[in-house]
């Protein structure tokens, strides 16, 4: 089975999908994805010696393998995720069942033992593990050969690295004191090429957490063949020149910079949060990083993307939204969706018919806050839309109203 009709199945039904006989070769465009970094790489070199048509394939779509590598990653992903809400009602109380069975207490071993099928559970319950741990072994697999690719020294500056293509392909490094259309438009086509790349990785928490991998590794004092300092290096240094901001080309960067943050949105949310907050969602990732590159990323990176949007996160200012400011918040949020549908009867039922009242939930809790966001302003060019709470003086929190801006929605409302 190959790439393409994998795809197909899981536009029709992902649950079709059987994962005892899909290969991680079968996840992409080719059989070579069984090796790793350093073989794949000779074997594009092997081309570029004895073929003049493999230069212009690989001249019209260097990172197509890595960009395949990522997206096999997010099928596994987004296939281990159905799989796991197919089965959730047996996996929670097979892992539940395992926790209690490890139990040094002979009496509650005994009570578990006495309470369960025991042949069902040697029979059934192995099988339903060893496809979740199949899963993982698959997705460290494809992780660790993208992560070869993006910062292993040794392959970086070689053709089919991605350093040696972000490095030499584009110019964004250079400093230049004015910046032309062309430049708008070689911005644009890097920030596709890496939206492409990097979207896949950051929708699931083992593909930000090597995203974070990536970002530790650029502080480090040699940090040489980095892929993330050449990226965010070539971004800082074309967004720190006040040109681009000029009338013939801001929407062309604006277009770039969104791509970025759809490709990226997710992770820089993260990193730019509040650390606690961040952790109890489970990105403990968070705490692993250099304080070096959490600045490199909050200082720098994403002042430089915003900046262009005109949109400024205040240093210091955080929103603790209680209860009841929350419920404002949800009850003009659901005011503004419901303007798009057809008569005051349908709202009714459509808000009748979600599953949870978030309004209902969080009476109970008073003036606690229930959740933390940052403190935003826009300029007053800025084609940004913010949520302004109701009040004289209060701030604006991010949340992005325009939905035009898929990468920057993507970021704000992370």
């Amino acid at each position: 089975m190959k790439f393409a009709d994998i795809k197909s199945i899981i536009e029709k039904d992902i649950n079709e999908l059987d994962l005892a006989t899909a290969r991680i070769g079968a996840l992409t465009t080719q059989e070579s994805y069984e090796m790793d970094a350093d073989v794949i790489i000779k074997a594009i070199n092997g081309y570029l010696h004895l073929h003049e048509q493999a230069r212009i394939v690989i001249l019209h779509d260097p990172v197509g393998r890595q960009r395949d590598i990522a997206e096999a990653y997010s099928i596994l992903h987004l296939w281990q995720q159905s799989y796991n809400a197919s089965n959730i009602y047996p996996l929670t109380i097979g892992f539940y069942v395992e926790r209690l069975k490890a139990t040094k207490d002979p009496v509650l071993k005994k009570k578990i033992d006495d309470s369960i099928n025991q042949d069902r559970w040697d029979n059934d319950w192995p099988k339903l593990k060893k496809t979740t741990q199949d899963f993982e072994v698959r997705q460290a697999m494809l992780m660790k050969l993208f992560e070869a690719f993006a910062d292993n020294p040794a392959l970086s500056y070689q053709v089919g690295g991605l350093q040696n293509y972000f490095h030499y392909f584009f110019s964004l490094q250079d400093e230049k004191e004015t910046r032309e259309e062309e430049d708008a438009l070689e911005f644009q086509f890097f920030s596709e090429i890496l939206s492409g790349l990097l979207g896949n990785l950051q929708s699931s928490l083992p593909g930000q957490q090597v995203l974070a991998k990536l970002a530790a590794k650029e502080s480090d004092s040699n940090g040489d063949g980095n892929f993330w300092r050449t990226i965010t290096g070539s971004v800082i240094t074309v967004l720190n020149n006040d040109k681009v901001k000029s009338p013939m080309l801001q929407s062309q960067f604006i277009r770039g910079v969104d791509n970025i943050l759809l490709g990226m949105g997710t992770f820089l949310a993260t990193v730019c949060a509040n650390p606690g907050q961040a952790i109890d969602q489970g990105a403990n990732y968070v705490r692993q990083l250099p304080q070096q590159a959490i600045d490199r990323i909050t200082q720098q990176f994403v002042p430089a993307l915003l900046s262009t949007l005109g949109v400024v996160i205040e240093p210091d200012g955080r929103v603790a939204l209680s209860e009841q400011s929350y419920q404002e918040v949800l009850k003009r949020l659901e005011s503004k969706a419901n303007r798009h549908l057809p008569d005051p009867a349908m709202r009714t039922q459509a808000i009748g018919e979600r599953i949870i009242n978030w309004s209902k939930r969080l009476e109970s809790l008073g003036d606690k806050p229930v959740i933390t966001l940052p403190a935003v302003k826009t300029l007053a060019d800025s084609p940004v839309q913010l949520f302004t709470l109701d009040g004289a003086g209060k701030p604006s929190i991010g949340l992005l109203f325009d939905s035009s801006l898929t990468g920057t929605s993507l970021f704000l409302n992370a």
